[in-house]
């Protein structure tokens, strides 16, 4: 019973890409075909669209793991289980839902912007721009606070570890301290015990759609909306880019 669920999982997980991938290899051919629509692909669209990925996805997986290093030192020196419950709940909320609340506290109109408005006078959110964010600044610092949940979440289990509390004590005994055994000694463990997490929340920071909707730059969107969009036409031309724009994105990934 156990190897027929096991089956069952794998069937669920490979099915769909291998019947994705079937798809793709059947459309490759249009890029054959048509090579005059693949050379007048790129474009200064494309290649604005290409960097602001890039610089979303590298800044969000950046600013997310300097998150899970300062909270998980706090884990570490407090050892609080109901910080990890907190962390739970925080997780639990929809990732749209998040990103839609954060864009109304920043925005103009916003908690956020309000209080800081009453505090300094000024109205700080049009200073930021982000309602009008090109770089997609806005965009890469939320998914930083989002992710970084995930990546604390996966962590923790590797931070209460005991052995912790013996390097902890051996290093008090050098006359190091706690913040600096946690940088030099324990936090290299963190880091490689979640590599794999981040590369997760670095594939997933470049090809969001949803949330880069919300929260996104729109000219030019990132290129996950672009691709988008040339999947949603019905244009040949479009239809062939959509192939092209695949090929693309997997480059992205794996830059």
């Amino acid at each position: 019973m156990r190897n027929l669920t096991r089956v069952f999982v794998l069937a669920l997980f490979f099915l769909p890409l291998l019947s994705s991938m079937f798809f793709f290899l059947r459309e490759a051919q249009q890029v054959l075909v048509h090579t005059d629509i693949v050379s007048s692909y790129w474009s200064t669209y494309v290649v604005k669209s290409s960097c602001i990925t890039l610089l979303v996805g590298i800044l969000s997986v950046v600013l997310a793991s300097i998150l899970v290093f300062f909270c998980g030192y706090t884990f570490f020196i407090l050892k609080n289980t109901k910080l990890e419950r907190m962390v739970s709940l925080f997780l639990s909320v929809p990732h749209l839902a998040f990103f839609a609340g954060t864009l109304f506290l920043v925005s103009s109109s916003g908690l956020f912007s309000r209080i800081l408005l009453v505090v300094t006078g000024y109205d700080l959110s049009k200073f930021f721009g982000w309602d009008r964010d090109s770089n997609g600044i806005s965009l890469a610092v939320t998914l930083a606070f989002k992710e970084s949940l995930f990546l604390l979440f996966v962590a923790l289990p590797k931070i209460k570890q005991k052995i912790h509390e013996k390097e902890l004590l051996i290093s008090k005994s050098f006359g190091h301290s706690d913040f600096t055994t946690w940088t030099h000694v324990i936090w290299p463990q963190i880091l490689s015990s979640v590599r794999y997490p981040i590369w997760m929340v670095l594939a997933y920071s470049v090809s969001v759609v949803d949330l880069a909707i919300v929260m996104g730059p729109t000219n030019p969107p990132p290129f996950a909306l672009v691709l988008l969009d040339f999947f949603r036409s019905p244009d040949l031309v479009n239809r062939v880019n959509s192939v092209v724009g695949s090929f693309h994105l997997v480059a992205l990934l794996t830059v």
